[in-house]
Formats: C-alpha cells, structure tokens, sequence
C-alpha cells in the first residue's frame, strides 16, 4: 500500500512540474541548468507550456508598463499609493 502511494505521489509531482502558465502581460524563456534554451525560437508567448519537470526552469519576462496619474495624487486630491 504504501509503495504505490509513494508511486502515485512521484508521478503526480512529475506531471505537475511539467507545465507552467505565462500570464497575459508576461512573455518567457525556459532556462535548462541556467541557460536559455530554444533562443532562435524567440519568447513564448502567453498560455500553457511544457518543460522538463525539475530541469526547466521558466523565466517570465513583463513586457506591459503599470500606468498611474500622479497629477491628481501631488494637487493633493488623492492619497498617495503604497
């Protein structure tokens, strides 16, 4: 009993470190024992991905800007932003 559970719980961590997710606002690279792999390919784009459980690593990259008017907030109109 308890060698099959250890097996479901191996395989289970396997498949689960097998995918990642690149948000919206984000493009990645996967990084194989710290290099990029697949340069010539370019960034992937947002979505699902696969990479090698416990080798690949991904590396998000933001490519949007975070905007805020400041105008309003230094007439003192707003308070400041934490």
């Amino acid at each position: 009993m308890i060698p099959a559970a250890a097996g479901i719980f191996a395989a289970g961590a396997i498949i689960g470190d097998s995918f990642f997710a690149v948000p919206q606002t984000d493009v990645a690279y996967v990084k194989r024992f710290g290099k990029v792999v697949n340069t010539s390919q370019g960034p992937l784009q947002p979505g699902l991905h696969l990479k090698l459980p416990f080798v690949d690593e991904p590396d998000l990259i933001r490519i949007t800007t975070d905007r805020r008017d400041l105008s309003r907030a230094a007439a003192g109109r707003l308070p400041p932003a934490l």
